[in-house]
């Protein structure tokens, strides 16, 4: 048994381990993605400067210092030239988007568009103001790439001179949309590969949670069913060693009533009772063997309950119990009658143990369909404390008691004959407010 929970923990150190490394590689790859995106970003930076450098000295040479300063007197003066010839021609063979001229304070002299109000402080100089300041020094620059509403924009600036090689003016040429299509592609497709990469991580978590879940429960029943095992194999080998004493012992003090008082016949009374515990702890034990005989036959579990109520309601009644019985005749079902019996006396002694003082126990049959067949229900009600919340989901396991002198064996050896015989165990309790317990048990089918 002990190598269950080694093999077990191995397992599940296992899918931890392949789990993290799975979220490694994720979150590696997209590191290596993200890092590939910015040398791309900045090599086609690179790229289109070059490009828009090259293309503002080819129209600073087509560019007249008399057009600049006829456009200095009166912006919206038009007149056609040999420059704008160029221009549409470049516009069209290098995917730009505007070409404009501006003065050395900032303001648009010219645009070819006119998309730029004339006369006015161009706009793009509150982000472009360290690349336009730089051509007024007379070196040819660009500003960076900006996004904005997933569109991109790149302005490239260069002098423009009057015949004494003084700086008159700036041109500008701002990239197309088009440039950046590739950017704006692989920026989607990090994107995309990002939200799949953490989508895969949460149901990387969510599967590791889970199957750490199914293992954990996985290793409990394992444990369970070895500890079974062997408390079942020692359980049939001890149970003849110590029934046979028990039974010498009870016959004795039987005898020995015959020659005491009545005074000390309460002694020999609380000796039998203890031996009757010790002989019931015994028969616990004893059932988990699957050694042990069971004899199953047809019978009404409202006549089984009416017998155990009746041999325990005279010491009820003394304790201050109220027994109210609600016995209907049921179908029948097709039970073990001694071990339906252990189940019902061990149910009413809790009832009775969770009653401090005064109180009452409701023993009640009826039918009742589950899942598309007749059940023979029966009903264990007692005015008691309660259970707490969080022993509910405990009360079946083996050794688990709130009792000071418990052994833990009652409910779950209720629930194993409630199981073996294909039937259902619900406990409702609350806190201060008593307990229900309902056998259930499948009815015979007619012939």
């Amino acid at each position: 048994m002990s190598g269950i929970p080694s093999r077990k923990s191995s397992l599940k150190l296992f899918v931890l381990w392949a789990s993290l490394q799975i979220l490694v590689i994720l979150i590696t790859f997209n590191l290596f993605l993200f890092i590939g995106y910015k040398h791309f970003r900045s090599f086609l930076n690179q790229e289109l400067e070059d490009n828009l450098n090259l293309v503002s000295r080819l129209l600073v040479s087509n560019i007249s210092s008399e057009w600049i300063h006829q456009l200095e007197i009166d912006p919206r003066f038009y007149s056609p030239s040999r420059s704008e010839e160029i221009f549409a021609d470049l516009l069209e063979q290098q995917k730009l988007s505007n070409i404009f001229i501006l003065d050395t304070l900032g303001y648009t002299l010219y645009s070819f568009d006119w998309s730029l109000p004339l006369g006015e402080k161009n706009p793009y100089l509150t982000l472009d103001y360290n690349a336009f300041n730089l051509s007024l020094t007379g070196i040819p620059n660009a500003s960076k790439i900006y996004e904005s509403n997933d569109r991109y924009s790149k302005t490239g600036y260069a002098p423009l001179y009057d015949k004494y090689k003084n700086v008159i003016a700036v041109l500008g040429i701002e990239a197309g949309d088009e440039y950046f299509n590739i950017l704006r592609i692989a920026r989607k497709g990090l994107i995309l590969f990002a939200i799949l990469s953490i989508a895969s991580i949460l149901m990387i978590v969510v599967l590791t949670l889970i199957i750490s879940g199914v293992l954990k429960k996985t290793e409990r029943t394992l444990v369970k069913t070895a500890t079974l095992s062997t408390m079942g194999e020692m359980a049939f080998m001890m149970a003849h060693e110590i029934r046979n004493p028990l039974t010498i012992m009870k016959l004795s003090v039987e005898e020995l009533e015959n020659h005491v008082s009545s005074q000390q016949k309460e002694w020999t009374l609380f000796i039998k009772e203890e031996i009757d515990r010790l002989n019931s702890l015994v028969e616990g034990y004893l059932s988990l063997s699957s050694k042990s005989p069971s004899i199953h036959q047809n019978a009404d579990i409202g006549e089984v309950a009416g017998e155990i109520v009746a041999r325990m309601e005279p010491e009820l009644i003394k304790a201050g119990i109220n027994i109210v019985k609600d016995i209907k005749p049921t179908s029948p079902v097709n039970i073990a009658p001694n071990a339906l019996k252990q189940v019902i006396l061990n149910i009413i002694l809790n009832a009775r143990d969770a009653i401090h003082g005064e109180g009452q126990i409701t023993v009640k049959t009826y039918t009742r369909n589950r899942k598309g067949r007749p059940f023979s229900v029966l009903s264990l009600k007692d005015s008691g404390e309660g259970i707490p919340r969080k022993n509910l989901k405990k009360v079946f396991e083996l050794t688990f008691s709130t009792k000071p002198q418990g052994s833990g064996l009652g409910l779950f050896l209720t629930q194993k004959i409630i199981n073996d015989h294909d039937g259902f165990i619900e406990i409702i309790s609350r806190k201060n407010q008593g307990t229900e317990v309902l056998l259930g048990f499948p009815q015979v089918e007619e012939a």
